[in-house]
C-alpha cells in the first residue's frame, strides 16, 4: 500500500470510491469532487497550495481511503487546523488502514520539517481517536464549537 496523490489515481477507481460513501459526508471533505467531473477535480486539486491530498491505495489500484495533509497551521484558528485530516472507504473502515495511512502521512509531516502534528476530531468519533491513540497521539485539550466537541491531539516526531 501506499500513498498517491490525484494525478496517480485511475477515474475509474476514483469514482467507484466517491460512490461508495452514497449519502454519507465525504472525509477529507476536500476528496469529494461534488459536481465536478474528475479531469476538473484534478485540475482544483492540483491548483491546491493549502494542503496535499493523498489516497491510500493497494497494489491493484483499489483506493481504500484519503488523507490531507498541511504541513502550516493556522495559529489563529487552532481548532480549525489539523495536519492530518483523513477518511476511510465505508466497506474498508476497522481494518487497519487509517493507522497505516496515518504513519505514512507523519513520515510526509517530518520528512517537510514538521515536529509536533496536530489532529482535531470530533469527540464522538470513537475510531479516529482509538487510531490516533494508537500513533502515540496525546490528547492536549478539548473546546465546544457550535455544540460539538472537538478534541485537539498532539504527536511527536
Amino acid at each position: 500500500m501506499e500513498l498517491k496523490n490525484i494525478n496517480n489515481i485511475n477515474e475509474n477507481d476514483f469514482l467507484n470510491y466517491i460512490n461508495e460513501w452514497n449519502k454519507e459526508r465525504i472525509y477529507p471533505l476536500n476528496s469529494d469532487p461534488k459536481n465536478l467531473g474528475f479531469f476538473e477535480y484534478k485540475e482544483k486539486i492540483n491548483k491546491s497550495q493549502k494542503s496535499e491530498l493523498f489516497f491510500l491505495v493497494s497494489p491493484n489500484g483499489y483506493i481504500l481511503g484519503a488523507i490531507d495533509i498541511k504541513y502550516k497551521l493556522d495559529k489563529k484558528h487552532p481548532y480549525s487546523s489539523s495536519h492530518l485530516d483523513f477518511g476511510i472507504r465505508p466497506l474498508e473502515r476497522d481494518k487497519n488502514f487509517a493507522f497505516i495511512m496515518i504513519k505514512l502521512a507523519l513520515n510526509k509531516l517530518r520528512i517537510n520539517g514538521v515536529t509536533k502534528a496536530v489532529i482535531i476530531i470530533n469527540r464522538e468519533n470513537k475510531a479516529s481517536k482509538n487510531t490516533i491513540t494508537k500513533v502515540s497521539g496525546k490528547l492536549v485539550c478539548s473546546k465546544v464549537i457550535k455544540g460539538e466537541v472537538l478534541e485537539r491531539y498532539e504527536i511527536e516526531l
